[in-house]
């Protein structure tokens, strides 16, 4: 004997499956970033300050590419450091990005800085410095600046993506900041990189004599290191 359906029940199965193909259709994908990374300014005496430009440049691109959704324009070779944000903005929509990230490295007495700033390239033209986000940090010299530019990789994809959102995971981890594998070719450069920073900050910036003042920081900061919001 052949059973009867109770009447609706066939005609809701295909009626659910379509609704459901409607709803995965009609929702979008969330939308890749393209971040414009421009040359970083160096404020250091030295013959070395082209490469500390590119190699700041190329630590900092290799953090953001880790995030889901972000793609990194390096500028390098199509635009020079940017002197504030309506330039920067302009350079931004020069290669059709999204956002736009600029800023300075600064080395003083026995100290150094990064001053980086993040703008939404389609702001108002009329808005200043302070309508981007800025990320800082101070240390002791750049070889102690480089653990935290997985942070400041972190805050600049955060703000990417939208204000008070999360930032978009790194594959491999739990807690969307970039880190690099234990072994492999990624990370065997960045230890290069890194011991060619630090040959070069001995070279460049020798330790400060005993007895000897250290320089204070711009504004009168005392040297103290951290990642100001």
């Amino acid at each position: 004997m052949i059973g009867v359906s109770p009447p609706g029940v066939l005609r809701s199965v295909p009626i659910r499956s379509l609704a459901i193909a409607i709803f995965l259709v009609a929702t979008p994908a969330a939308a890749d970033v393209r971040i414009a990374l421009l040359p970083i300014s160096v404020h250091a005496s030295g013959e070395e300050s082209g490469y500390l430009q590119s190699g700041l440049s190329e630590m900092i691109a290799a953090r953001l590419d880790q995030y889901n959704g972000v793609i990194v324009v390096n500028t390098a070779s199509e635009a020079g450091p940017s002197s504030g944000t309506v330039a920067a903005r302009e350079a931004g929509r020069a290669v059709g990005a999204d956002f736009v990230l600029y800023g300075a490295f600064t080395r003083f007495g026995d100290g150094a800085s990064l001053d980086m700033r993040c703008a939404r390239v389609e702001g108002s033209d009329g808005e200043d410095q302070a309508a981007a986000r800025r990320i800082f940090i101070q240390s002791g010299n750049l070889a102690e600046i480089i653990p935290q530019l997985d942070t400041l990789a972190q805050k600049v994809a955060r703000y990417a993506f939208g204000a008070g959102g999360e930032a978009p995971q790194v594959p491999g981890t739990n807690d969307g900041t970039a880190q690099h594998a234990a072994t492999g070719p990624s990370e065997k450069a960045f230890e290069a990189l890194s011991d060619r920073v630090k040959a070069i900050e001995r070279a460049l910036f020798p330790p400060v004599a005993s007895g000897e003042s250290p320089a204070m920081g711009p504004s009168g900061e005392d040297g103290e290191g951290g990642l100001v919001r």
